[in-house]
């Protein structure tokens, strides 16, 4: 039983990897075009799909490193919390950064530590909004509640 939870879990999270490599390779593909597009490149259009071919590059390894480390902390803490959220995305920056620069240590340390400061921002707005909307949500349907009882 619990191989096969195992198993279901590791499944999941090779999916959960690999499409958000996808969706990162898309989003880096358009920002890289869009980019390009607007400065004074435009002329020449190998370089437009040379910039959308690199920043489709970088972002597939920083969404897939991100989002991996971060399922990968769920699964061994078992709770999404804000140390869950910075170290998937300082996982998302040290990827970015090894395939953009090389491997280079000084540069990949400030710029994880940089990922995980905008990945526990995130976490904190996601947290407030949710508790803002189930605030809401609960009062407006206390008061249908107590408004059907009388």
């Amino acid at each position: 039983m619990k191989g096969e939870q195992t198993m279901t879990q590791l499944k999941e999270a090779i999916i959960a990897i690999a499409t958000d490599g996808v969706t990162g390779a898309a989003v880096g593909g358009v920002a890289g075009t869009v980019m390009i597009m607007s400065c004074r490149c435009r002329r020449n259009p190998r370089a437009v799909t040379q910039n959308a071919l690199r920043c489709a590059r970088d972002c597939s390894a920083s969404f897939a490193a991100w989002n991996g480390t971060e399922y990968v902390m769920k699964g061994i803490r078992g709770k999404d919390d804000l140390t869950t959220a910075m170290v998937g995305a300082s996982g998302g920056g040290l990827a970015y950064s090894f395939v953009s620069q090389g491997l280079k240590v000084k540069p990949a340390l400030s710029l994880a530590a940089c990922y995980a400061v905008a990945g526990g921002t995130l976490h904190k707005v996601k947290e407030t909004i949710s508790a803002r909307s189930e605030l809401s949500t609960r009062g407006k349907a206390s008061d249908t509640c107590v408004g059907s009882i009388n």
